[in-house]
C-alpha cells in the first residue's frame, strides 16, 4: 500500500512549478532507482499489482524486463524535468497535465503491451 501512495504523492509534486517540482523530479529518480533495484533482484511476486504476472501470460523474466524498460522510460522523462524551471502559467499547466496524463498512461502500460506482443508472437510461431 505504501508504493501507490508514494507514487501518487510524487506524481502530484511533479506538477508543482519551480524548485518544488525540480526537487520532486530528483527525488522521484532516486525512488525509481530503488524500486528498479528491488524489481531486478525479485522474483516478481511482491504482490503490489505492477509486478504480478500480466493478463497476457508472460513469463516472470519478461515481466521483470518490461518493468525495467518502463522504469527507464520514466527516468528519462523525469530527468528532462529537472533542469527546466518555468514560471507558473495555468494554461501551460493544463496542457502539460493533459499531455502528461496521456503519455504517462501509455508509459505505465509498457509492461502489459510488451507481454501482449510477446504472447501474440509466441502464438503465431506455434501455429
Amino acid at each position: 500500500m505504501l508504493v501507490p501512495i508514494v507514487e501518487i504523492l510524487f506524481g502530484l509534486l511533479l506538477l508543482a512549478p519551480g524548485a518544488l517540482g525540480q526537487l520532486a523530479a530528483g527525488t522521484s529518480l532516486v525512488l525509481l532507482a530503488v524500486f528498479s533495484v528491488v524489481a531486478w533482484e525479485s522474483d516478481g511476486t511482491q504482490g503490489c499489482g505492477c509486478w504480478a504476472e500480466s493478463s497476457a501470460g508472460g513469463d516472470p523474466e519478461q515481466e521483470r524486463t518490461s518493468l525495467l524498460v518502463r522504469n527507464a522510460v520514466l527516468a528519462a522523462g523525469v530527468a528532462f524535468g529537472i533542469p527546466v524551471a518555468v514560471p507558473f502559467s495555468v494554461s501551460v499547466w493544463i496542457v502539460g497535465l493533459a499531455v502528461g496524463s496521456l503519455v504517462g498512461f501509455c508509459v505505465m502500460e509498457i509492461p502489459q503491451i510488451l507481454a501482449a506482443a510477446t504472447f501474440v508472437q509466441s502464438t503465431r510461431s506455434s501455429m
